[in-house]
C-alpha cells in the first residue's frame, strides 16, 4: 500500500483514511463524468483497491497498535501513514469499527469493477482486475485476475 492510495485524514498528523468519510466514492465517478479529468478515475481507482485491504479477515487478522487483533470484518478510520505518534506507530491501526464500513459497502455496491464508455472505447479497472479489449467491434473483453483472492467482478457499459 502506497501512501498516495490513502485519503488524508489529517493534515496536522498526517493520519490518512481508508475510504471517504460520510461521502460515497461515487461522487468522485459523478466528478469525472462532469469534468472529465482522469485523474478522478485514479483517485477513485487508489480507494477501491485499497479498502479491502484495510478489512480484518479470518485468514488475515490485522493486529493493532496495542497488539490486540481486530475482529474478522472490522475496519478501522485511522491508518498511521506517519510517525507522529512515534515511529513504531507507522502503518499501525486503532482498535474498533466504525464509518470505513459504510464506506466498503457503498465502494462494492456503488462502483463496478470496471467502468466501460464503448462510445469512445475506454475502459477503467477499479477492482484488482485487469482488462483490455479484445475486440472492440464486439465489444468484448479479456479480463484477468492477477490477486490470489477470488472474487466476483460487476461491470457496466455505456
Amino acid at each position: 500500500m502506497e501512501k498516495e492510495e490513502l485519503v488524508q485524514g489529517d493534515t496536522a498528523s498526517a493520519a490518512t483514511d481508508p475510504g471517504i468519510c460520510t461521502l460515497s466514492e461515487n461522487s468522485i465517478l459523478k466528478l469525472y463524468h462532469a469534468t472529465g479529468e482522469k485523474r478522478y478515475l485514479k483517485w477513485l481507482s487508489y480507494i477501491s483497491r485499497a479498502l479491502p485491504q484495510f478489512v480484518s479477515l479470518t485468514e488475515r487478522r490485522i493486529r493493532i497498535l496495542d497488539g490486540r487483533l481486530l475482529q474478522p470484518g472490522y475496519m478501522n478510520e485511522r491508518v498511521q501513514a506517519s510517525d507522529w505518534e512515534g515511529k513504531e506507530t507507522v502503518g499501525g491501526f486503532l482498535y474498533g469499527d466504525n464509518w470505513p464500513d459504510v464506506s466498503m459497502m457503498l465502494n462494492y455496491v456503488e462502483i463496478l469493477g470496471i467502468h466501460v464508455n464503448v462510445k469512445e472505447k475506454k475502459l477503467w479497472c477499479f477492482d484488482h482486475i485487469t482488462a483490455k479489449w479484445q475486440d472492440e467491434e464486439k465489444k468484448s473483453l479479456m479480463i484477468k485476475n492477477p490477486d490470489s483472492l477470488c472474487g466476483e467482478g460487476k461491470g457496466s457499459g455505456g
